[in-house]
C-alpha cells in the first residue's frame, strides 16, 4: 500500500487528491511519488496546514486543482526550454511584470497554482513543514516577523496564529499577489492589523535591525541581483535574527530569472554576505533521488535557516 492510499486517515488531503485526479488522472504517478517523499509527521503537518488552506479555497476547489494543472504545464513548457537552452526564459524582472505579474488573471491562476502545490510537491511541502514545525518555534516572545513575497498567504497565517509573535508585516512587488494575501488573513479571521505593503526586497526599505524573523520562500530567483536582497535581509534583522531562505536551483518557471546551478553556490553566497548557516536543506522534486538531481542538474530546492551573527 502507497502513501496516497494511506492518505484515507486525512481527510483533506484525501480529498485534495481525490478531486486532483477526478480532473487529471495522468497525475496519479506523480503525486504517489510525492507521497512516498514525505515522512510521517510532515504528511500529519500538511493534514493541519490543508485544513486552513480549505478555508482559504472555499467552494473553489476544482478551480483551483484547474489552476494547478495549468501552472504545471506552464512550469513544463519552461522545462523543455531549459534543457534546449541551458538558461531560463526570462533576464529582467521587467519581463516578468510584463508576462505574469501586471496579469491579473494569469497572476490570480499562478497563485492558486502555487498554493495547492504545498500539498503535491514533496520539495514545497517539505519547506512547508520545515517553517511551521521548526522555525517558527525558534523566534522569541513577542517576535517581530517579516514575510517578503507572501504569495497565497499560508505562510504568513501559521506566523499570525502562533500565540507568541508580535508586529506583522509583509512585502510584495505584486498588487495582486497582495489582494490575495489579504484575502486570505480575512478568510481566516485574522484581524490584527498586519502592515501588508508593496516593497521591493531589492529596494532599501530604511529599516534597520528591526525583524527577529523574516521568511523570503521561493523569491529571490525572481529578481536580477538576489545579492542585493540579501543584504537588505541582513540590514534588516536584529543581530541574532533569523531567516528562513528558499530558492531552487536549476528550476525553470514561467517568472524565474536568477539562475544557481548548484547547493554549493547558494550556500557560498549566504556565507559571502556574511550569515552564519544554521540548517541548509536540498528537497528536490517529484520522484527524483538527490544525487540524481545533482548529476542531472535538476530541480533542487535549498532551505537555509540562516542566523547574523551577535
Amino acid at each position: 500500500m502507497t502513501k496516497i492510499d494511506t492518505l484515507k486517515s486525512f481527510p483533506q488531503l484525501s480529498a485534495f487528491s481525490t478531486d486532483l485526479l477526478q480532473i487529471w488522472p495522468e497525475h496519479e504517478t506523480a503525486l504517489r511519488r510525492g507521497y512516498t517523499q514525505l515522512s510521517d509527521e510532515e504528511i500529519k503537518e500538511l493534514e493541519k496546514i490543508a485544513l486552513f488552506a480549505v478555508k482559504i479555497i472555499k467552494d473553489n476547489l476544482k478551480s483551483y486543482l484547474a489552476d494547478y494543472r495549468w501552472m504545471c504545464e506552464r512550469f513544463q513548457e519552461e522545462q523543455l526550454y531549459f534543457h534546449r537552452h541551458h538558461s531560463y526564459r526570462l533576464n529582467t524582472i521587467q519581463e516578468a511584470k510584463e508576462k505574469v505579474y501586471d496579469d491579473p488573471q494569469y497572476m490570480g491562476k499562478y497563485v492558486h497554482g502555487i498554493l495547492m502545490s504545498q500539498f503535491f510537491w514533496p520539495n514545497h511541502a517539505k519547506a512547508f513543514c520545515l517553517y511551521s514545525i521548526k522555525f517558527l518555534h525558534m523566534n522569541p516572545d513577542n517576535y517581530q516577523h517579516l514575510d517578503i513575497g507572501p504569495g497565497h498567504g499560508l505562510f504568513l497565517l501559521l506566523a499570525a496564529l502562533t500565540d507568541r509573535h508580535g508586529a506583522l508585516e509583509a512585502w510584495d512587488i505584486s498588487a495582486t499577489s497582495l489582494a490575495a494575501t489579504k484575502q486570505s488573513l480575512k478568510t481566516m479571521g485574522i484581524t490584527e492589523n498586519i502592515n501588508v505593503r508593496e516593497q521591493d526586497v531589492l529596494e532599501d526599505s530604511g529599516i534597520r535591525n528591526k525583524y527577529d524573523s523574516v521568511i523570503c520562500s521561493e523569491v529571490l530567483e525572481h529578481t536580477e541581483n538576489p545579492e542585493k536582497g540579501l543584504e537588505h535581509i541582513y540590514k534588516i534583522l536584529k543581530p541574532g535574527g533569523r531567516a528562513f531562505i528558499n530558492v531552487p536551483v536549476n528550476s525553470p518557471a514561467p517568472d524565474h530569472i536568477f539562475l544557481w546551478r548548484s547547493p554549493e553556490e547558494v550556500k557560498n553566497l549566504y556565507l559571502n554576505k556574511g550569515f552564519e548557516i544554521e540548517e541548509f536543506h536540498e528537497f528536490p522534486a517529484t520522484g527524483i533521488s538527490l544525487e540524481k538531481a545533482k548529476r542531472l542538474n535538476l530541480d533542487i530546492s535549498c532551505v537555509a535557516i540562516l542566523k547574523k551573527p551577535l
